[in-house]
């Protein structure tokens, strides 16, 4: 009896949600890929395994969008996306297209509203209080932190060296970590030296989670997760990197009011300021942003930048010893800079650099740190020959 019931429940599920979303199954046989689609989990099965299966998977149809136009469907669960791999159209939709897809309040567990996942109400307002944080001339202040923590880096890359293949991820990642977290928050978590940082593997682990949680349609349920033990090790992780980041800027908030007590009427202060105290500047000082804010804020700047940065850097890395002939070029021109000096690297010395930049850019290209962009289509589009269709109606 209870067999039969489900068989029905099954069914009928089944076609209401064929009934509500029978515009989306008429793109979907207009943009059909070679892979079955199974009940309830659509092509969801392709991303079972681990993460280098599921980048391989992304690439795989990547390139077969490429191969029909630069357009492609693909069902995860009930939900069904469209694979765009052609810039022009690309564009169009990012700027048609603000809202971010709901697959992204995976990444919002942690970061709450911070701007790179936040509803578009949300991150508007606050990008006019970022925006100026990030210019060319704040950057440029922090090249000495840069150079100082790469100089350790390459201490402990001489020590790997010689002893055969080995991973580069770890010394990259940590080197990042230590740069993002000394230049967003005036803080040095010394990632580099402490390879068992608790910090660094609540933040690589938080990563792991995230990665594999958004390719799995039935665990982007926050109160189905909420059942499973992984929740409550998320939940850990968070607190760690949480606490951490609130503490430093509680911390920030007091330095920042004595210096202002202790200051003079017209004294300039010459000291260069964190991403952090830039924020808190830029957005009102204490009638700005709240500790809430600040924390949902920062924690973009350190995961999202430790992250992109450190994958930027590896596959740089790559690129250069699989093409030996340009890694030759680059050695030249950095002797033309440098020469045998062993002096650190100054922000005068990045425009001259103008061959190694290419290669960043071109290893950026073809192996950018964002590979996927996720929005939501919030209003009919139309989009050459074929129109996206709003999948606001929830089963």
């Amino acid at each position: 009896m209870l067999c039969e019931i489900l068989i029905i429940f099954s069914v009928l599920w089944l076609a209401v949600h064929r009934w509500h979303r029978r515009r989306m199954f008429a793109l979907w046989k207009q943009l059909k890929n070679q892979y079955t689609m199974l009940p309830f989990i659509g092509h969801a099965y392709m991303f079972f395994g681990s993460d280098e299966h599921r980048m391989k998977m992304f690439q795989r149809l990547g390139l077969e969008s490429i191969e029909k136009g630069g357009i492609m469907g693909l069902w995860q669960g009930s939900r069904f996306y469209i694979m765009i791999a052609d810039p022009v159209n690309a564009e169009f939709v990012l700027k048609t297209c603000l809202e971010k897809d709901d697959v992204m309040k995976c990444s919002r567990l942690l970061t709450g509203n911070g701007s790179v996942f936040a509803p578009v109400h949300i991150w508007r307002p606050r990008r006019k209080f970022l925006a100026p944080t990030f210019s060319p001339k704040n950057l440029m202040n922090f090249v000495k932190i840069f150079s100082k923590q790469s100089t350790v880096m390459v201490d402990n890359l001489k020590k790997a060296a010689g002893t055969g293949t080995f991973p580069i991820w770890k010394y990259i990642t940590s080197y990042s970590m230590d740069s993002v977290c000394e230049t967003t928050l005036g803080v040095q978590v010394n990632a580099q030296k402490q390879s068992a940082l608790p910090f660094l593997k609540a933040f690589e682990e938080i990563c792991k989670m995230d990665s594999a949680r958004i390719c799995k349609p039935w665990l982007q349920n926050e109160s189905m997760y909420r059942l499973m033990p992984a929740y409550t090790q998320y939940m850990n992780y968070k607190a760690m990197l949480c606490n951490f980041i609130d503490q430093v800027i509680k911390s920030k908030r007091k330095s920042l009011e004595e210096e202002k007590q202790k200051a003079e009427p017209d004294q300039k202060v010459d000291a260069v300021k964190t991403f952090l105290e830039l924020l808190i500047d830029s957005s009102g000082g204490e009638k700005g942003f709240n500790d809430v804010e600040l924390q949902e804020e920062t924690l973009v700047m350190v995961l999202a930048g430790t992250d992109t940065s450190a994958a930027g850097a590896a596959f740089a890395t790559v690129m250069l010893s699989k093409h030996p002939d340009v890694q030759d070029k680059v050695y030249k021109e950095l002797q033309e800079v440098f020469g045998d000096s062993d002096r650190p690297i100054v922000a005068e010395d990045l425009p001259r650099l103008k061959y190694l930049d290419a290669v960043v850019k071109e290893t950026l290209r073809l192996y950018p740190s964002v590979p996927v962009i996720v929005r939501r289509v919030d209003h009919d589009v139309t989009l050459r020959k074929y129109t996206l269709y709003t999948q606001n109606q929830k089963l």
